[in-house]
């Protein structure tokens, strides 16, 4: 499969939503998490869902599933804090594609629903 195709859903049975109706939640997503991913790395695209529990684990078995459709392999993230610091990352192995995940750790609205945010990274040129 080619790398830069678009993708399937990751979160088919999942609400997705704007990330404007979440502006305060992704931004805290982008400003946290995403951090710890390696320097030049730059958000191109975001998607959000809305996941009824906070089944971290599942959701990272998703996303895992998803990039293997795309050759895409887990990287190491330095400095992450196992369990506080909800975010994983794919990349292929020709570097023309990167993925991230991440997780709010409370909810985000009364029905009790977590944020997932999904982003497609590009490394920033020159």
């Amino acid at each position: 499969m080619n790398p830069s195709a678009e993708p399937t859903p990751v979160f088919p049975l999942l609400e997705q939503v704007s990330p404007d109706r979440f502006s305060g939640p992704m931004r805290a997503m982008e400003t946290g998490p995403l951090a710890l991913l390696p320097p030049g790395m730059v958000v191109t695209q975001r998607h959000c869902y809305l996941a009824k529990h906070g089944t971290w684990v599942a959701y990272v078995q998703q996303a895992e599933q998803a990039a293997r459709a795309w050759q895409g392999v887990r990287q190491p993230i330095p400095g992450r804090r196992v369990g506080l610091d909800l975010l994983e990352w794919w990349r292929s192995a020709s570097g023309d594609r990167a993925e991230a995940l991440t997780m709010t750790t409370q909810p985000v609205d009364e029905l009790g629903h977590y944020l997932l945010g999904y982003f497609r990274l590009a490394e920033r040129k020159g």
